[in-house]
Order: C-alpha cells, then sequence, then structure tokens
C-alpha cells in the first residue's frame, strides 16, 4: 500500500475510498470496503458492493439492512449477487411502502410474493391489489412465453443443426437451379 493510499484511507471519506477503489483495480479492496462500511451510509454500502469486485457483500448488506430503508434494501436484493434476500425483503416488507413492496415482488427472483401481496392487501386499496395481481400474472404468462420459445428453438436447432432450408421447391425453381 503506497503512500496515497493511505492517505486517502486516513481520510475516512467514504465516498473518496469508493472512488479511488473504482480507478484502482489493484488496491486494497477490504481496507477501503471497511472505511465504506464504517461510513454507515447504506447508499455507499450498496454501490460499493455492487461495483466493487472482491467486497464483501454480507458485511455492506449488513449496513444497509440495518439502515431500514426500504429502497436501498430493494436495490441491494435485486441487483447484488449473494445478498440475503430473504433479510432485505424483510425491511422492505415491514416498511408497509406498496411500491417498493410491488418492485421487490415483480423483480427481485426468489422473493416471497405473497408475502408482499399481504401488504398490499393491507395498505393498499383492492384497486391496487388488482393491479399486482395483474401485472404478476402478465410477468408469469411472459417468462413463460419465453420459455417456450427458446426451449422450441432448441429442440429445432437439436433436429436440424445446419439450420437447412427444407421447404419444398416448386418446377420453376428447380428448373432455375
Amino acid at each position: 500500500m503506497d503512500n496515497v493510499e493511505l492517505e486517502i484511507l486516513k481520510s475516512g471519506i467514504a465516498s473518496v475510498n469508493y472512488g479511488y477503489v473504482l480507478s484502482n483495480p489493484n488496491c486494497d479492496v477490504k481496507a477501503h470496503g471497511q472505511v465504506v462500511l464504517d461510513s454507515g451510509y447504506p447508499w455507499e454500502n450498496y454501490i460499493f458492493a455492487r461495483d466493487i469486485k472482491g467486497a464483501d457483500v454480507k458485511a455492506h448488506g449488513k449496513v444497509v439492512i440495518n439502515s431500514c430503508d426500504a429502497y436501498t434494501n430493494y436495490l441491494f436484493a435485486r441487483d447484488i449477487k449473494g445478498a440475503d434476500i430473504k433479510a432485505h425483503e424483510k425491511v422492505v416488507i415491514d416498511s408497509g411502502d406498496l411500491y417498493f413492496n410491488c418492485e421487490f415482488a415483480k423483480n427481485v427472483p426468489s422473493a416471497n410474493i405473497m408475502a408482499h401481496r399481504k401488504v398490499i392487501a393491507k395498505c393498499g386499496t383492492k384497486k391496487e391489489l388488482a393491479e399486482f395481481d395483474r401485472e404478476l400474472k402478465e410477468l408469469i404468462h411472459n417468462s413463460n412465453d419465453d420459455r417456450e420459445v427458446n426451449s422450441a428453438k432448441i429442440k429445432n436447432s437439436a433436429k436440424n443443426p445446419y439450420q437447412f432450408d427444407y421447404k419444398e421447391l416448386n418446377n420453376d425453381e428447380l428448373l432455375k437451379d
């Protein structure tokens, strides 16, 4: 660790440490991550864990969870592989915020949709609940359609690996050849 890096670390400014790690891939990620962690800013902890390979995702996730900020918890669970989705989800559910509960259920794989639906049923209107159900059905339907299209493509490519066109030729086309 050189003197410049040591000075930046000692400054204790989370955004400066984050910026340094971003532009210096060979620096001590753990040390800079510790400064960001100690700052206790959920947003900077989220950004650090999202952008920096080798960041201690669990440690940064803990700061975000402890802040109880529904928005940052939602983003953390959505964007960061290895995030403890259940823990972040609990913060969003407990917040009772309809918007983030909807977004979490729609955009976070392995979200407990029924738990989010309960929040919407409790805090929202019948119209909001109906809208939520409609959007989820549409999402599920679209993802099933995508799966069917992809599996059909895979089956077809297995039957015809060189993608030959077997359509019948009429007499005129044959004569041209």
